[in-house]
């Protein structure tokens, strides 16, 4: 289920990762209250969301190739 969800993120398009952090914090999103929309806070936000899977799905296969067992645990 993780490596699913994983596989998941790295499908993400930039374009979608954006929108879903410009909605939530925009003015009346989730997160609005917070005044972070256009900040360095967001992009960071925005660049982790988009780099996280690609990072855990390349040291996961790079580990699987290592140690085998991690795979089937």
């Amino acid at each position: 289920m993780a490596i699913s969800m994983i596989n998941l993120g790295m499908g993400l398009p930039p374009v979608v990762v954006g929108l879903w952090v410009c909605l939530t914090l925009s003015r009346y999103g989730t997160l609005g209250l917070l005044g972070l929309l256009y900040t360095p806070t967001a992009m960071i936000t925005a660049q982790v969301i988009i780099a996280a899977p690609i990072i855990t799905g390349f040291s996961g296969a790079a580990a699987r190739k290592v140690i085998p067992a991690i795979y089937y645990s």
